[in-house]
């Protein structure tokens, strides 16, 4: 049940949240923020970490790595507002979106993949 509970989130709420950060103009703003949601995520992975908190009965190391999540998400998007700002082609900002999207399940892999070595 917690593998398909985390099965979906990763493969719909990433993209999602990639979409909603990505979707957004390639200005100086929007990259300054973009760095500073990945560098709040990974900072908080760190701390929750290290500090031992739990939240609602979840341990610290699924809360790690959810904000490790988060910040590759953050850093995906900040990729492809990069790309935006240089590729002016309709087709190539599409697909920039589409790849961006595919790349936030690619941690779910390493995931699965620990999991099958361990077996």
């Amino acid at each position: 049940m917690t593998l398909l509970a985390m099965f979906v989130v990763v493969f719909l709420a990433g993209p999602f949240v990639f979409w909603i950060l990505a979707r957004r103009a390639p200005s100086r703003a929007n990259v300054t923020g973009l760095w500073v949601i990945a560098a709040v995520a990974l900072m908080l992975a760190f701390a929750v970490r290290w500090s031992g908190f739990w939240a609602y009965g979840v341990p610290p190391e699924v809360l790690a790595l959810v904000g490790l999540w988060l910040a590759w998400i953050a850093v995906l998007a900040l990729c492809a507002l990069a790309v935006r700002a240089r590729v002016q082609s309709p087709l190539i900002v599409r697909w920039t979106g589409a790849v961006g999207a595919m790349a936030t399940t690619l941690p779910w892999f390493g995931l699965y993949a620990a999991q099958m070595m361990s077996e």
